[in-house]
C-alpha cells in the first residue's frame, strides 16, 4: 500500500506540473528525471531492489546525459539480487562513460565484488591488475579486502597476510594476520605413518590426544587378547581369530582415523582464516 501511495503522489505531482504528456521519444515527458532518480534511490534504500532496477533503467534510458550515480545504484540493486552477470553487463554498458571519480570508485567496487562472488576468478584477477575506469585506481581497504578474500580462497595465506599488514590499526586485519600466523597444517600421510608404527600416535600428532589414547588402548588390548588366545587355544580355535579380526579392524580404523584427523585439523584452521577474511570483507562491503 505504501508503494501504491507513493506512485499516486508522483503521478499527481507530474499532472500538476503538466509534464505527463505523450511523446514519440521513449520515456520523454514521463516526469522530472531528478524525481525518478530519487524515487529509484528510495526504493533501493527500502530494500525493493526489483523496483529500483526498473526505475534506474528507466532513468538511464530516458536521459542522454544522466547522473551516473544511477549506474552505481543499478549495480547495487543487481548485486543485492545476486545477479552478478547483470552487474557485469551494467559495467560494460556504462562504465566507460563515467567521468566522476567518486562514482567510478563505487562502480569499480561493485563490479569487482560481483566478479569475485560470481566466481569469475580470471576476470577478477585481470580487473584488479588494472586501474579501473577513469584511472580511479583500485586501492584502499575496500579493494584490498576483495584481494584478501581472493587470496584466502586460493589458500595464498602469505599474500593475504601481506595485504592485511598495510592496515596495522585495523583490528579485523590484525585478527586475520594472527589467524594466518598461527596456521600450522598437519601432514595427513605423516599422521597415518605414525599410527602405523604406534596406534593412536597419528591422532595425537593431529591434536586429538584423547582419541589417540582410546585407539592405542583399544587396539593394544585386542591384540593382547588375540595373542593370548592363539597361544592358549591354537590356530584351530575360533576365539583367537575373533580377537585377531577385531584387532585388525581397530588397527585399520586407527589408520584411517589418524589420516582424517589431520585433514580435519587443517580444515578447522582454514575455516578460521576464512571467517576472519569474511569479517574483513564485510567491514568494507559496498
Amino acid at each position: 500500500m505504501k508503494k501504491i501511495r507513493e506512485l499516486i503522489a508522483i503521478l499527481l505531482l507530474l499532472l500538476a506540473r503538466g509534464s505527463l504528456v505523450f511523446s514519440e521519444t521513449p520515456f520523454a515527458g514521463i516526469g522530472d528525471s531528478d524525481l525518478t532518480l530519487g524515487f529509484a534511490a528510495s526504493l533501493l534504500a527500502e530494500g525493493d531492489r526489483k523496483g529500483a532496477i526498473l526505475e534506474y533503467r528507466r532513468y538511464l534510458f530516458g536521459n542522454a546525459a544522466p547522473d551516473f550515480s544511477a549506474v552505481a545504484g543499478l549495480e547495487a540493486a543487481y548485486y543485492g539480487e545476486k545477479d552478478y552477470a547483470a552487474v557485469a553487463s551494467v559495467y560494460a554498458e556504462y562504465g566507460s562513460s563515467i567521468d566522476d571519480q567518486k562514482t567510478a570508485e563505487a562502480v569499480n567496487l561493485l563490479y569487482a565484488s560481483a566478479l569475485l562472488d560470481g566466481d569469475y576468478e580470471p576476470e577478477f584477477a585481470s580487473f584488479m591488475a588494472g586501474g579501473g575506469i577513469v584511472g580511479s585506481g583500485l586501492s584502499g581497504p575496500s579493494f584490498d579486502s576483495l584481494r584478501i578474500a581472493s587470496a584466502v580462497s586460493g589458500k595464498k595465506y602469505e599474500a593475504a597476510s601481506a595485504l592485511a599488514a598495510r592496515y596495522p590499526d585495523d583490528e579485523r586485519m590484525a585478527a586475520l594476520q594472527k589467524s594466518i600466523g598461527e596456521y600450522r597444517p598437519k601432514s595427513a600421510p605423516l599422521a597415518l605413518a605414525l599410527s602405523a608404527v604406534v596406534p593412536g600416535l597419528g591422532r595425537a600428532y593431529a591434536r586429538q590426544l584423547p582419541d589417540g589414547l582410546v585407539s592405542f588402548l583399544t587396539t593394544g588390548v585386542l591384540a593382547c587378547f588375540s595373542a593370548y588366545a592363539f597361544s592358549r587355544d591354537g590356530i584351530d580355535a575360533v576365539r583367537p581369530w575373533v580377537y585377531g579380526g577385531a584387532s585388525a579392524l581397530m588397527y585399520s580404523v586407527n589408520l584411517y582415523g589418524s589420516y582424517q584427523a589431520a585433514l580435519r585439523f587443517n580444515e578447522a584452521q582454514e575455516r578460521g582464516i576464512a571467517n576472519e577474511a569474511r569479517a574483513v570483507r564485510e567491514r568494507y562491503a559496498p
